[in-house]
């Protein structure tokens, strides 16, 4: 809005408004110096250039549905040793421009594959994590560049690391 003097190309940026998510209506509204008014509204189904709409989206992605396997311990599926291989399952609630940043206590999974919104990441336990509950942290960015952030460390949805040889104590009998 205001007055514009130009022989050429204007230009007007909008900021979008956090909470508004969805098609955006582009109107053009200009008046000449005799007070003639132009009014042209961009139907969403086209668009300035390629043929694209115009799409507000200031939702974050939502990750979901974390789930964590280890390979080689059926009977202790929750339990993993230095040298497991953990896959870790979830799901996002859009698509993300890039694969998501995976880690297990702070130390960088392995992206293995994308079936629909579900994504799944190997992970190889080394002498470095620390033992107790695994803490697993997902990061990634919607195609607007909203950032989606999920941790953590819970046994419905983590898996414990568990580095320590077993001991034993053995007692004779007392005579």
């Amino acid at each position: 809005s205001g007055n514009w003097s130009t022989g050429g190309q204007c230009e007007a940026k909008y900021d979008i408004v956090s909470g508004y998510d969805g098609p955006a209506l582009i109107t053009i509204e200009a008046t000449d110096l005799a007070g003639n008014l132009f009014v042209y509204s961009l139907p969403n189904s086209l668009a300035p250039s390629g043929g694209e709409r115009l799409i507000a989206d200031t939702t974050r992605p939502v990750f979901s549905g974390i789930q964590s396997e280890i390979g080689g311990n059926p009977e202790f599926a929750g339990f993993a040793q230095e040298g497991a291989e953990v896959r870790i399952r979830f799901n996002t609630s859009e698509n993300l421009k890039f694969n998501p940043d995976v880690r297990i206590n702070g130390n960088p999974a392995n992206y293995d594959s994308l079936i629909s919104n579900e994504y799944t990441y190997k992970y190889i336990v080394s002498g470095n994590d620390s033992g107790g509950n695994a803490v697993i942290t997902v990061s990634g960015l919607d195609i607007a560049l909203n950032e989606g952030t999920a941790e953590t460390s819970s046994a419905a949805e983590s898996f414990v690391i568990d580095r320590e040889n077993p001991t034993m104590i053995i007692a004779l009998p007392e005579s």
